[in-house]
């Protein structure tokens, strides 16, 4: 299989061939990478974008008609793919921003005021270290309000996994609001 040009290994893949999609996953992956490393530098964040675009080709290895080369196709998703990531990391900026600012028209106490802002910094910060899709997903449901469907829907992702990634990532914050402060926890 590996001696086969991508046009060979395409074909083969729409006849659901998974050596070829494995030929092609390790024939593109460090190029793409590389490439994904100049523009973001979340490690974590470049593979899961590198799985999202692999994801999308298997699924969609029946309909897929490439215009140009297969490389083309890949570094065009990876680009359409980085210009979401910064997209997405622009929107919760703007809404830790926006949360600010409304935050400092509520007069509270200096002692507040500072326990509010450490508690802020805390839960950007786990928001922040979580992998890409679980960001995403989070963002959504939190700041956009969206529903599991919603957001599967937007996606591409099963509701289920919807919701696993935002009880993983709520979980995340609480074990790290438990840790940092030490809240008792019912069990």
């Amino acid at each position: 299989m590996e001696h086969l040009s991508d046009k060979a290994l395409m074909q083969a893949l729409q006849e659901n061939r998974e050596d070829a999609f494995r030929v092609l996953y390790e024939r593109h992956w460090d190029m793409l990478y590389s490439r994904a490393f100049r523009k973001i530098s979340a490690t974590d964040d470049i593979a899961d974008i590198l799985q999202e675009i692999f994801i999308y080709l298997w699924k969609n290895r029946h309909t897929i008609q490439l215009q140009s080369t297969l490389s083309n196709y890949l570094l065009t998703a990876l680009d359409y793919k980085i210009i979401d990531y910064y997209r997405a990391k622009a929107v919760r900026i703007n809404y830790y921003r926006q949360f600010l600012e409304t935050a400092s028209d509520i007069h509270f106490g200096v002692t507040e005021t500072i326990q509010f802002r450490e508690l802020e910094t805390l839960i950007a910060g786990e928001v922040t270290a979580m992998p890409s899709r679980m960001q995403q997903v989070f963002v959504l449901s939190r700041d956009k309000g969206m529903s599991a469907a919603a957001i599967a829907t937007h996606l591409s992702m099963s509701e289920q996994t919807v919701r696993n990634q935002i009880s993983i990532a709520l979980r995340r914050i609480r074990e790290r609001l438990a840790n940092t402060y030490s809240f008792s926890r019912k069990k």
